[in-house]
């Protein structure tokens, strides 16, 4: 099973939201492949030139061939094994070279991630995972909060969408990179991680202390309401398009054609399943344009002959967290008039990852493309505009009222 799992991890492309590491530094990006060539030929007392290796590089901007000069990097890997009073961790290093190769991108969506956190992140994926249940990445150089999971420790403590974390246990989280930032706030079950949050446009940050737990979280969870359901998407994983047509079978068997689809929150998921999502509710192509390194647009459409819902009467509710694959599927619905749009502008992704596995366990989230609607609008960083705004309150929430769900529902019976 977990071969497998691997297997599907290793071939779709994620639209997952995560941090971009913070950069170690720039000029450490040799260190992932021949760290222990060269760190072996200098604890020999060999000189190693890196021309040797590296002859040269083609700046592809100018067409003009550079040479790179390594000197410096092996300058500072050789002084710090001189120099530096406390204990060095050689792999640890290496790990920092390619981070901060990959930070030096500035891409927040690109990210190398070592063992442990590439296991975590695929953990995320799963289901299964120990934490606060909440999705962050780095935005303007801050640690941010893209949404807390539905029933998660994080939403039930009050974490909200843009928050920004300034520390962790009283610690000021530029001390840490993003791995170690989400290493800290996950842990064992039952404990404790005091978060500091700033929340614009207040001025004051405010503390909120989370109980950890092990969270298990199918995508899908739906309920019927007025003869209407609402359908619930956490995230689309592998389990969301299974679960859709769980629910399209008991909607037929009891007669109800209104449906909501409850995006809120929902940071993304595979692009695949994105497709595979979309083919159940229409058999218009393409779901997107891809738009590929050469500025080509490559369109792609649903997946899968199946389509279960297409005569259903939809509305999408979304806000300010739902991004990338949810974002796909509304701009969709909206470009091509397959249903309504409720609530309030998403999050504005609008890029496509590819999660590379490595040979020792870690991996490479790398963006390989920008996506634009079918009406080849872009939305990243600008988000998709719903056709009916409706905003959820402090005060709807402490009075357990949820009016964007309400309007959803009024207007999906009035389709």
């Amino acid at each position: 099973m977990l071969k497998k799992i691997f297997l599907v991890f290793k071939e779709k492309k994620l639209l997952i939201k995560k941090l971009a590491f913070t950069a170690v530094l720039f000029g450490l990006l040799v260190g992932s492949f021949l760290g222990g060539v060269f760190y072996g030929a200098w604890q020999a007392g060999e000189s190693v030139n890196p021309k040797k290796v590296f002859s040269s590089v083609i700046n592809r901007t100018n067409n003009q061939p550079k040479e790179i000069d390594f000197s410096l990097f092996w300058d500072v890997w050789t002084r710090i094994n001189q120099s530096y009073a406390g204990d060095i961790d050689d792999q640890k290093r290496v790990y920092g070279a390619i981070e901060g190769m990959v930070a030096a991108l500035g891409d927040p969506y690109s990210v190398f991630m070592p063992p442990s956190l590439s296991k975590d992140f695929k953990d995320d994926l799963s289901g299964d995972f120990s934490g606060i249940g909440a999705e962050m990445e780095m935005r303007d150089n801050n640690l941010t909060v893209v949404a807390p999971l539905s029933g998660s420790p994080a939403e039930k403590a009050g974490i909200k969408p843009k928050d920004i974390v300034l520390e962790i246990d009283g610690v000021d989280v530029n001390k840490y990179s993003f791995g170690e930032a989400i290493r800290k706030i996950r842990g064992p079950e039952g404990t404790q991680v005091t978060l500091t949050i700033f929340r614009p446009p207040s001025e004051k940050p405010f503390k909120i202390t989370i109980t950890r737990q092990k969270i298990h979280v199918s995508s899908v969870a739906w309920e019927e309401k007025d003869g209407v359901y609402i359908a619930r998407v956490r995230q689309f994983s592998f389990d969301t398009v299974p679960l859709l047509k769980n629910l399209a079978l008991e909607m037929t068997r009891k007669n109800v054609n209104r449906l909501v689809l409850d995006l809120r929150n929902n940071p993304g998921g595979f692009l695949d399943t994105a497709r595979e999502t979309w083919r159940l509710f229409s058999d218009k192509d393409p779901l997107l344009y891809q738009k590929e390194k050469d500025g080509n647009l490559k369109p792609l459409g649903g997946i899968g002959t199946d389509s279960p819902f297409l005569n259903t009467k939809l509305v999408i509710l979304v806000n300010n967290g739902s991004a990338s694959a949810s974002e796909i599927l509304a701009g969709a619905v909206k470009d091509y008039n397959r249903g309504k749009v409720v609530g309030e502008k998403t999050y504005g992704k609008g890029s496509v990852q590819e999660l590379q596995d490595l040979r020792d366990g870690s991996s490479l989230k790398i963006t390989t493309a920008l996506w634009l609607t079918p009406n080849k609008l872009e939305i990243n960083k600008i988000g998709i505009e719903p056709d009916y705004l409706v905003e959820l309150k402090d005060e709807d929430i402490k009075n357990n009222k949820d009016p964007q769900l309400e309007k959803a529902i009024e207007v999906v019976k009035s389709l």
